[in-house]
């Protein structure tokens, strides 16, 4: 079976969710599971959430396969097969029985379509993580820019407002624009009556 890298997959053993049965495995369950079957039997077939049925899947990839007993003993708890014919109908798997004695011996076998369905999913993975590690740059310069906006407006002093050079003085003697004109100034009277004060600015 060709082996994939699952290194960089998201799978429950990583945060622990598989230890608790690895860590007590039992010498009568056979072969202690690789933790390249228990993230294939989760990726595999990821509709279901992590569960025993994922470790039974595991123990079914190795090599000499896994009898129900062995299964109850590492997974302390009562036979799972709920999804088993799903995924056989999916094509991702293939249950074959291994010799004729009893209890009954299954081998689990990932199939090209299983196998593909793993690779598209680790795709998937890296790409998520590539987007996380991206993030934080994408970050970085929304930051800078929100400071070099937020320095823009602190060089604003609103004590000092931005000089107006004109104001107009009406007929009836309203002044509009800059009340506090200093220096030189020209007048110049419109065809309203009123009167364009402008400041002599080089």
């Amino acid at each position: 079976m060709t082996t994939l890298d699952l290194t960089t997959c998201k799978w429950p053993a990583k945060t622990g969710f598989y230890s608790t049965f690895t860590a007590d495995w039992p010498r009568e369950a056979g072969k202690k599971v690789t933790q390249w079957q228990l993230a294939a039997a989760h990726l595999v077939y990821p509709k279901k959430r992590p569960g025993v049925e994922q470790l039974f899947i595991a123990m079914g990839l190795r090599d000499n396969g896994v009898t129900v007993d062995e299964f109850m003993l590492a997974g302390h708890c009562k036979p799972a097969f709920n999804n088993m014919r799903a995924m056989v109908k999916m094509g991702v798997i293939t249950i074959e029985p291994v010799g004729a004695e009893r209890p009954i011996r299954q081998k689990f076998t990932i199939t090209p379509r299983g196998l593909a369905f793993i690779e598209a999913q680790i795709k998937a993975n890296e790409a998520e993580t590539a987007a996380t590690k991206a993030a934080p740059k994408v970050k970085a310069k929304a930051v800078a820019k929100a400071k070099k906006a937020k320095a823009a407006a602190d060089a604003i002093d609103p004590s000092k407002p931005e000089p107006v050079t004109s104001a107009f003085v009406h007929g009836d003697g309203e002044v509009t624009g800059d009340l506090g004109i200093e220096g030189p100034v020209t007048a110049t009277k419109l065809s309203d009556g009123s009167v364009l004060v402008t400041t002599d600015t080089e």
